[in-house]
């Protein structure tokens, strides 16, 4: 009987929390919904006459550079770059995290194993690879050596 009433006060607790999901989502879909009504609150006088000027990017970039990857990547899920400037893209459907060194012709393939759709990575300032084993949910290391 405690374990019908355990159960039951589970359900109630659980229904509660649905119905006030429930009301949650009807009153931002309401909000969004009154927001695209179509009719609008801005007088004339408020409306800009003109579109803002465009301001020049403060950076000044050359054109870009295709990084030779070219079939070693499948499915490409992320890239990052160190604070020596090689490129590390992910592989998600190879499962595989290659690396681009500076002036290096052809990339390098780290030695990750039994990756099984990785989806992102980042590389820390010593170096150190980690990436986020998706369908494994585990997140590896590289430690430099």
């Amino acid at each position: 009987m405690a374990g019908r009433q355990v159960l039951s006060a589970g359900l109630i607790l659980r229904t509660a929390a649905m119905k006030h999901l429930f009301i949650v989502f009807a009153v931002a879909a309401t909000l969004l919904t009154a927001g695209c009504s179509g009719t609008s609150t801005t007088s004339a006088s408020q409306r800009p006459t003109a579109p803002a000027p465009r301001t020049a990017h403060p950076v000044s970039y050359g054109r870009q550079v295709v990084l030779p990857f070219g079939d070693f990547i499948n499915h490409l899920a992320g890239v990052t770059v160190d604070s020596a400037g090689d490129v590390y893209p992910l592989d998600l459907h190879y499962g595989q995290v290659w690396e681009m060194a500076v002036g290096a012709a052809k990339p390098t393939l780290l030695p990750f194993t039994d990756l099984k759709e990785p989806f992102s990575l980042a590389v820390d300032n010593k170096g150190n690879v980690y990436v986020d084993d998706g369908m494994h949910f585990r997140v590896l290391k590289l430690p430099v050596q």
